[in-house]
């Protein structure tokens, strides 16, 4: 493809244009041939640009429409105090874990997270006493005392 001028439509450089220098010059347009320079933006054969899409990346434009929007419904609590009203979520397609292996790793670990979790009733109040600035996080018998009350062998 060979290099057209913006002002005059001719086969040079734009920064050359004999024509720029004249005085009763009329630009022509290299897109459409009409009377204005090929950088303007109303020409009709002017490209246009795409509209953007917000919340979605670059990488997520290119390869297409990686968002699905689904409805989910929260059932009302039991006590009749709070309602939860339906939500529309946006869910992105997990593309990050190369490995599918990672992803199932990483979800048996939260499992057994939440084995250990479960383990302990009063988690709120051991979670509140390991912040307290006077015991030392380093203190194994302190550590031990809330899993005492569940498991008295430690």
């Amino acid at each position: 493809m060979e290099a057209r001028c913006v002002l005059c439509a001719e086969a040079h450089d734009s920064r050359v244009c004999p024509m720029k220098k004249k005085d009763n010059f009329t630009p022509r347009c290299a897109n459409c041939g009409g009377p204005h320079t090929a950088s303007f933006r109303g020409c009709p054969k002017f490209p246009k640009l795409k509209k953007t899409t917000s919340g979605q990346s670059y990488a997520a434009a290119l390869k297409g429409n990686n968002k699905t929007t689904t409805t989910t419904e929260k059932p009302t609590i039991s006590n009749g105090k709070q309602k939860i009203p339906t939500t529309n979520l946006n869910i992105e397609i997990i593309q990050e874990f190369s490995n599918p292996n990672e992803l199932i790793d990483l979800l048996q670990l939260l499992k057994e997270v939440k084995k250990i979790m479960d383990c302990i009733p009063n988690i709120k109040e051991v979670l509140k006493k390991w912040k307290t600035p006077k015991v030392s996080p380093r203190s194994y018998s302190y550590w031990l005392k809330p899993f005492r009350k569940t498991n008295p062998r430690l």
